[in-house]
């Protein structure tokens, strides 16, 4: 379950320079290490706006 206090909060303008990375509803997102092991998977829902660090990968809803 996603958990709003548990997130850090970036500025718009840094948000608009990595737009590339913002969730869209529907959009599975996959974490893993810099080892290559795969790790938990999230379904992202309409309320989370957001962007993903680099170890995230995105496949489209």
């Amino acid at each position: 379950m996603f958990d709003p206090a548990a997130v850090n909060h970036i500025s718009k303008d840094f948000y608009a320079a990595n737009t590339a990375k913002a969730f869209a509803e529907d959009d599975i997102r996959v974490a893993f290490s810099s080892e290559g092991t795969i790790g938990k998977l999230a379904l992202v829902g309409a309320d989370v706006e957001g962007i993903c660090f680099d170890f995230t990968r995105r496949i489209s809803g």
